[in-house]
């Protein structure tokens, strides 16, 4: 993923895993420095088209200290290119991050 504008809310790597039973977690950098492990993700839409996932991570501090209690992020991955566009809102901020890059299956 490459964040636009430049900054650290959006990381190149993301990873996003729904197991055999359909339990679905998040997990980058921003997610282990704040939680330490994969936060719970939903899948908020499921098409032909596309898939979207959300999730939030609670309590982050950015680098000048400023505290957002729930950083709200929305991943949809377009089933037929494999791109992918994440956004992040903190809620309580004017702010939207977004990024753009590919997936991959693993």
């Amino acid at each position: 993923m490459t964040q636009r504008p430049r900054g650290n809310w959006i990381q190149p790597e993301i990873f996003v895993v729904v197991d055999k039973s359909g339990k679905t977690v998040a997990y980058d950098p921003v997610i282990a420095h704040v939680h330490g492990q994969p936060v719970t993700a939903r899948i908020t839409v499921d098409n032909a088209r596309r898939t979207t996932y959300a999730w939030t991570v609670k309590g982050a501090r950015d680098s000048g200290s400023q505290y957002a209690p729930y950083l709200d992020y929305k991943l949809t991955i377009v089933k037929v290119t494999n791109r992918a566009s994440l956004s992040m809102i903190p809620r309580g901020f004017s702010n939207t991050f977004r990024g753009e890059g590919a997936c991959r299956e693993e």
